[in-house]
């Protein structure tokens, strides 16, 4: 039996982002900038589907890593880019909301196994209005067995662009892979994971996964001059109580 996996199942990739996106998330978002910025809008994306092409190649973490080539809704797949909508919205990304519109389409770029320091827009949204995404880096990809497959995730920083205003951004991409799913090269059927396993050890193989989504959350980061203005405040302030314990100890 073959897997279905050029059908998008846009509420499987809704649900399915509740099932990888806690772990994966909690691996990201731990830059400084991050942690001293105000949260100003998050976005989730369900996308279509995508071919993952194995290397026999492993990142610095020791996991094996495939390259992504996104498709377009409808089946196909053109050069470099494929497509996604976006399911859910808040803040500077409001008006992406599916709620009082359709859904918005947007698109993404191809991840070649070790990508450049920068894919400048890897994201875009044209309308209503315009909202960009470079992605600066990629954390370890992380598998984890589920009942009937494996769960693919992980996590991503980068930077929102719109219009004259930047903001960084940390999120997570996931996508379900449930057996058996189809393999070529030589063609068969993954049934369960250690077959998954010689398929990531091998090289030129490649699996359609049926849809991926993904989570991330914009923040306005305080300007540097802010921050330098906070460290000193905090320095004046631990010299003054040391002066004033020397004084009460005389």
């Amino acid at each position: 039996m073959e897997n279905e996996s050029v059908n998008f199942n846009l509420s499987s990739t809704i649900v399915l982002f509740g099932a990888v996106g806690v772990a994966a998330t909690s691996i990201v978002g731990t830059t400084t900038s991050a942690q001293a910025a105000t949260v100003v809008g998050s976005i989730s994306l369900g996308g279509a589907p995508v071919t993952a092409v194995s290397t026999g190649l492993k990142d610095p973490s020791g996991n094996y890593i495939t390259t992504l080539n996104f498709a377009n809704f409808g089946g196909t797949n053109p050069a470099g880019t494929g497509q996604f909508v976006v399911t859910d919205a808040n803040g500077i990304f409001s008006s992406y909301d599916p709620a009082p519109i359709p859904f918005a389409i947007g698109t993404i770029k191809d991840l070649p196994p070790f990508p450049p320091p920068v894919i400048t827009n890897f994201l875009k949204i044209n309308l209503p209005i315009s909202t960009t995404f470079d992605l600066n880096s990629i954390n370890s990809i992380t598998y984890t067995p589920s009942l009937n497959g494996v769960n693919v995730s992980f996590g991503v920083t980068g930077l929102f662009k719109q219009g004259s205003s930047q903001y960084e951004g940390i999120g997570t991409f996931g996508a379900e892979i449930t057996f058996p799913v189809r393999v070529t090269n030589p063609v068969g059927n993954i049934g369960n994971l250690a077959q998954f396993n010689q398929f990531l050890a091998s090289s030129n193989r490649s699996i359609t996964v049926r849809s991926w989504s993904a989570n991330l959350t914009a923040f306005a980061v305080p300007e540097p001059l802010t921050l330098l203005g906070v460290g000193t405040a905090l320095g004046f302030g631990g010299f003054f109580k040391r002066k004033l314990a020397n004084k009460q100890e005389k």
